[in-house]
């Protein structure tokens, strides 16, 4: 295991608050976006932390993040178990900080998702980021 991969999970542990970016810099050495790609499809790190590097990668929006963000929807949709709202969840507000309103056009996937939790967290997720809300 690589120092970095080591240094990004112990700051994905943390129980208090999340990284902050310059923290998450830090641990990641030249690429924490590629350490967090990582850990964020390792079947090696608990769910939680997959999870929590999920939501990091939106501090590093380029296109291969938003590229593997848009690959988790479309397949977290298309299991028939689905860790999706768990997951999914985390992939919204990932790509809304990382990509603003902008997001909107992959997050149109999602309406009519028959989670009315996940429909609230787009709703959230775009108003954060100054979009307009979902139609459902």
């Amino acid at each position: 295991m690589s120092q970095a991969f080591t240094a990004m999970l112990m700051l994905l542990s943390l129980y208090d608050r999340p990284p902050t970016p310059q923290e998450l810099h830090g641990a990641g050495g030249n690429d924490p976006a590629a350490v967090l790609l990582v850990i964020a499809d390792s079947p090696a790190v608990p769910a939680w932390q997959q999870r929590r590097a999920i939501d990091a990668l939106g501090w590093f929006p380029d296109e291969r993040v938003h590229a593997r963000l848009h690959a988790m929807m479309v397949e977290d949709l298309q299991a028939s178990e689905s860790r999706a709202p768990r997951r999914l969840h985390r992939v919204v507000y990932a790509l809304t900080r990382g990509w603003g309103a902008a997001a909107a056009a992959d997050l149109k996937m999602l309406q009519g998702h028959a989670d009315v939790r996940l429909q609230d967290t787009v709703d959230d997720a775009l108003k954060r980021a100054g979009g307009e809300k979902a139609r459902r």
